[in-house]
């Protein structure tokens, strides 16, 4: 609304008055387009009439200041940003969607995870008609795109509405369909849509294209996904296809399988962390055990910090050709006015051929699940461990990321990231944790959620496995 001793009261101040509005405090603009216009003008034609204008000028006028007010509240909106993770089959995508989510999620960002709509569809019955028609497959492929922009429009209408800075992952995105489709069908679908690919690769602030393991890790290729049916020669196809798909971006970021796949996902994260405008996550860690507790709470609540509670349980061991497949499920929610949805994780411990190591190398991959599928897989929950219940809060301090997990009926343990080399006479902490006794964590093991989940009669399963398995981390 306007205050009254700034409303302008003839045509001469009502000019001088939209000279000056640029100037005026960012608070009051909101304030601004929710009231009418003149208190004293009753109808449009008196307003007009007060103001000396006639009806195309008083509307021109009225168009600009609308125009205005909503290019001012635009740029006090939260950021969002829209990041794609694309590629060959069997690329690493799932685990680095739930490992990105959980990272950003604990920076202060809210996430959302668009999945793979060739799954849902996998998922609902529907899977690509291959022995369809022509026509039908292209049918098939232009419902999937539509499908596509709605969830993806959804997601954007719903991040903008929160106020909140928002990150959307996207596993695959439009332009992947012409890796799918003949050149002269997906120019079909966009000239019977209406679209342009132009304007579809100006929707992504980032575009991520994850190597298929067919291209330099081969012995790491699975069909395990249930949309997956390609072969390694069609993988590797089909990601150079993708790859082609996206040249007219901008910004696209190759990440091969040079190196194992840790390392694979921490440079995926540094990406992904440099286009929000993060620090570049560092790959190491130094691990306190605070024997005294954590700080008190009001130490704590100086600190600008994000809390969750995060519950892991042990399932029943999977068995796959590979052998025996460990298995929890992790339920994450943030606490706080903006918590959010809880996010659920599906986590199986695989051994897999390391490129610099003669045996094989035991890794965690994830990959986000529904809360349906979270209670379904509770009933194979493992009686033998213990379920283990911590509340987490991250904070940032001298340009580090500390995790302080307190674990319910357990220990309280510090997690600082730092550049490998870094000893802990360097690291400093907060006033909150003065006088506070850490102890540096050498063996992680005797920390590890396998060991913290271990009852009396806990079959003694874990003994020879890598300390980074089911670690803190969750």
């Amino acid at each position: 609304m306007f205050v009254r001793s700034c409303r302008p009261r003839s045509a001469q101040s009502f000019r001088r008055w939209q000279r000056t509005r640029a100037r005026w405090p960012q608070q009051a603009i909101p304030r601004l387009s929710k009231r009418p216009i003149w208190r004293k003008a009753t109808t449009a034609a008196a307003a007009m009439s007060t103001l000396g204008l006639g009806a195309a000028g008083f509307t021109a006028e009225c168009a600009g200041f609308t125009a205005h007010c909503t290019s001012l509240q635009s740029e006090q909106a939260a950021p969002v940003y829209r990041i794609v993770l694309t590629g060959g089959p069997c690329g690493g995508k799932s685990t680095v969607l739930s490992v990105a989510a959980k990272r950003l999620e604990e920076l202060g960002f809210q996430v959302f995870q668009a999945p793979e709509v060739s799954t849902l569809f996998c998922g609902a019955g529907c899977a690509y008609p291959f022995k369809a028609s022509a026509e039908h497959r292209l049918n098939w492929e232009s419902v999937k795109m539509k499908t596509q922009l709605g969830l993806e429009d959804s997601l954007m209408e719903l991040a903008e509405s929160s106020g909140l800075p928002t990150v959307i992952l996207l596993d695959r995105s439009l332009p992947d369909s012409q890796a799918y489709a003949a050149p002269v069908d997906f120019e079909t679908i966009l000239d019977r849509n209406d679209w342009s690919l132009n304007t579809m690769m100006k929707r992504y602030d980032l575009v991520i294209h994850m190597v298929t393991t067919a291209i330099g890790a081969e012995d790491f290729y699975s069909l395990e996904n249930d949309a997956r049916t390609e072969t390694p020669e069609e993988a590797r196809e089909i990601d150079d296809k993708i790859r082609a798909a996206w040249l007219a971006h901008p910004k696209v970021i190759r990440i091969d399988n040079k190196s194992d796949f840790e390392d694979k996902t921490q440079r995926v994260m540094a990406k992904i962390f440099e286009a929000v405008g993060l620090q570049t996550p560092q790959a190491h860690r130094l691990l306190f055990h605070l024997p005294d507790g954590p700080p008190p709470a009001a130490a704590m609540a100086a600190l600008e910090n994000v809390e969750f509670n995060i519950t892991t349980t042990f399932l029943h061991d999977d068995v796959t050709d590979e052998g025996l497949r460990d298995r929890v499920v992790v339920r994450r929610a943030r606490l706080g006015g903006s918590g959010g949805t809880p996010q659920y994780v599906l986590a199986e411990c695989v051994a897999l051929p390391s490129p610099v190591e003669s045996e094989p190398r035991r890794v965690v991959l994830e990959k986000g699940i529904t809360g349906r599928q979270y209670g379904d897989l509770l009933t194979q929950q493992d009686a033998s461990w213990k379920t283990v219940v911590k509340t987490r809060v991250v904070f940032l301090h001298g340009r580090r990321c500390y995790r302080l997990d307190m674990f319910k009926d357990g220990p309280t343990l510090l997690s600082i990231e730092c550049n490998q080399g870094t000893d802990e006479e360097s690291v400093t902490l907060p006033e909150a944790f003065a006088g506070l006794r850490r102890e540096l964590v050498e063996d992680e093991n005797a920390f590890s959620l396998r060991h913290l989940a271990m009852r009396d009669n806990t079959p003694n399963k874990g003994e020879k496995r890598s300390s980074q398995e089911f670690s803190v981390h969750f």
